[in-house]
Formats: structure tokens, C-alpha cells, sequence
């Protein structure tokens, strides 16, 4: 929480500013904060179902970035070419998050604050981008194949 909050403090007091004066920043901001809260409202419910544990806050902190990744920042992502042509690894995606998780663990273990505010921002950023990228490579899958056997069933 130490270091959203530093990263969160350090721009959004001129935002809100920013805000206050423009109607239709207003507006997108207030628009754009909705899926927000029913991702936190999702993630509430897996920190409770996990337990009020370092189980319910690995959970709830999977499930908002996850989900933040999907729902912000996957439609940017389909602007890389690369991500379009497919040409992101999976495995290697999926390997970077487990071995995220795996880095928190350690942190848990060893009962550190600061590894453990490392390691879990390592977590959480790896979680985002890892499903930003996930989340359209699987679309792009699931379309073209749609686009195949439209095809063959055409001719």
C-alpha cells in the first residue's frame, strides 16, 4: 500500500484539480471509475472467500489486477502489432506471473517489508500486463479461427 499510495499521491491532487475545472474531463474521469468499483466490489468478495489471511489479500490483489488489466488496458494492447500477429508466448506470460507469485511467497516467508513491497508490486504489475496482453492474444485466437471456418463452410 506504501508504494500505490506514493505512486497514486504523486499525480492525483493535480488531477483532481484538473477536474474540478473541465465538465467533460468530469464526466470520462467519472464514467471511466465505474468498472472500477465492481472490480473492487469482485475483489472484496475473493479476499473474503480466501479469509482475512495473506491468502485473502494475494487473492483480492490477483483478482483487481487481473481484472484491471482486461478491462483498461487490454483494447491499447491490441494496438501492438505484435500482439495482434500473435506473436506474445503464452507460456512465458503465465510463467512471468507464477514466478511473481512465487517471489511473493519468499516475501511472506521471509516477513520483510521491504521485499515484500517489492514483490508484490512485482505481482501486481506482472498480473496487469501479463492479462492486458493475455486477454487480446486470446480474442485475436478465438476471431481468427471464427474467420477459418467461415471460410470453409462458405466454399
Amino acid at each position: 500500500m506504501k508504494v500505490f499510495n506514493q505512486f497514486y499521491y504523486s499525480f492525483s491532487p493535480q488531477i483532481a484539480e484538473y477536474e474540478r475545472s473541465n465538465i467533460l474531463f468530469k464526466n470520462v474521469i467519472k464514467y471511466s471509475i465505474y468498472p472500477l468499483l465492481g472490480i473492487l466490489s469482485i475483489s472484496e468478495t475473493g479476499y473474503n472467500i480466501a479469509g482475512s489471511s495473506e491468502l485473502g489479500a494475494i487473492s483480492s490483489g490477483f483478482i483487481a489486477a487481473m481484472l484491471i488489466g482486461v478491462i483498461y488496458l487490454s483494447p491499447f494492447t491490441l494496438m501492438f502489432k505484435f500482439v495482434r500477429k500473435n506473436q506474445t508466448s503464452s507460456k512465458t506470460l503465465m510463467l512471468l506471473i507464477l514466478n511473481s507469485l512465487f517471489t511473493v511467497s519468499i516475501g511472506i516467508m521471509l516477513n520483510n517489508p521491504l521485499i515484500l513491497m517489492i514483490t508484490t508490486s512485482f505481482f501486481i504489475l506482472t498480473t496487469i500486463i501479463g492479462f492486458s496482453i493475455l486477454t487480446p492474444k486470446i480474442l485475436v485466437s478465438v476471431y481468427k479461427k471464427y474467420l477459418m471456418n467461415g471460410t470453409r463452410n462458405t466454399v
